[in-house]
């Protein structure tokens, strides 16, 4: 079981919804999340703390496997708040406790 890494400022508000979309699935959730995706934690490290921000494809994917909860826009968006601050479903997304595919 792997764990999160969370710099001190939210770097977008792709990452935001990441990070709370993975901490409302349980302990698992980190490693499936990457294995969905088909990468390592340490590459999600990456994309949570801003050193990676998805492409249009990496964006789309990772929409995808969380629901549509992410957008693609949202990597580019300011974040909304902090890392411990709710975030709420988008219409037409899923739930958060919604598992990796």
């Amino acid at each position: 079981m792997s764990r999160m890494h969370l710099i001190a400022t939210v770097p977008n508000e792709g990452a935001r919804r990441l990070a709370w979309w993975i901490g409302q699935l349980g302990p698992d959730a980190y490693d499936a999340f990457a294995a969905a995706m088909g990468s390592h934690v340490s590459f999600v490290d990456r994309i949570l703390a801003g050193e990676i921000v998805p492409a249009a494809h990496l964006a789309q994917r990772i929409g995808a496997v969380t629901s549509d909860f992410i957008d693609r826009r949202d990597w580019r968006r300011p974040a909304a708040g902090g890392w411990f601050d709710p975030v709420a479903p988008r219409d037409g997304s899923a739930r958060c406790g919604r598992r990796a595919a």
